[in-house]
């Protein structure tokens, strides 16, 4: 009898092990996804290789002064260490920097020329064949509050990828401030009248300032709408 006791019993505790069954498993702790990296900068638009392009808001510095101008939105530009760059598809092309100007007149003359040269093949200009002379300007102008002087001088070209060479005109401007001149010019088509005011307005937008480049993503839309909103 007790045998058969101690049957029953172990027959009834491992039914109760085998009822209960092995304790649960723990759950294994969900991992917390990565965050995702952060976005990269944006562009500093110091080359063109950087395909900044400019909207109707953007103020790019012009070198050795602390002033800015506003590229014609569309444009590609760049705020190089030697100049204020931008450019269009069309063959367009503003280039602005800053120069300190020499006396006598004739020696200012000279360095004008010779700065007009170096800018135009920075940006690949080919004005005509005699030198550039840049004594009387052909418009004087108020820009940044001051009498800039302004000189047209026809016969340049550019070339631009996949056609002929764009014929065209310089707009020279000089800009007198108290030790530097902003200096520079833009180009255009003959036949390019967008550009031309394009041109003529870049130069007519500068002003004193700093640089706050604005990017592809901000529309010129956007950017009319929140000019407009500020005023």
């Amino acid at each position: 009898m007790r045998r058969i006791s101690a049957i029953l019993t172990l027959g009834l505790v491992a039914n109760a092990f085998l009822a209960c069954g092995p304790p649960p498993r723990k759950p294994k702790p969900v991992e917390a996804p990565e965050p995702p990296p952060p976005p990269p900068p944006p562009p500093k638009c110091e080359s063109l290789e950087e395909n900044c392009k400019a909207t109707s808001s953007t103020k790019a510095r012009i070198p050795g002064v602390p002033y800015v101008a506003t590229p014609p939105p569309g444009w590609t530009y760049a705020q190089t260490d030697a100049a204020l760059i931008a450019t269009s598809a069309s063959g367009g092309v503003v280039v602005l920097t800053a120069i300190t100007p020499v006396e006598p007149a004739f020696k200012l003359t000279k360095q004008r020329a010779d700065k007009i040269k170096e800018l135009a093949e920075l940006v690949s200009v080919k004005p005509r064949r005699r030198q550039v002379l840049l004594s009387v300007p052909t418009i004087r102008k108020e820009i940044v509050g001051v009498e800039a002087s302004l000189w047209q001088r026809p016969g340049a070209t550019r070339p631009v990828e996949d056609g002929d060479d764009v014929r065209g005109a310089i707009l020279v401007v000089s800009i007198p401030l108290e030790e530097k001149n902003i200096f520079g010019f833009g180009f255009a088509g003959k036949d390019d009248g967008d550009s031309t005011k394009a041109v003529f307005a870049a130069i007519l937008s500068i002003r004193e300032g700093k640089a706050e480049s604005a990017q592809s993503e901000d529309t010129p839309e956007e950017a009319d709408d929140s000019e407009a909103s500020s005023q």
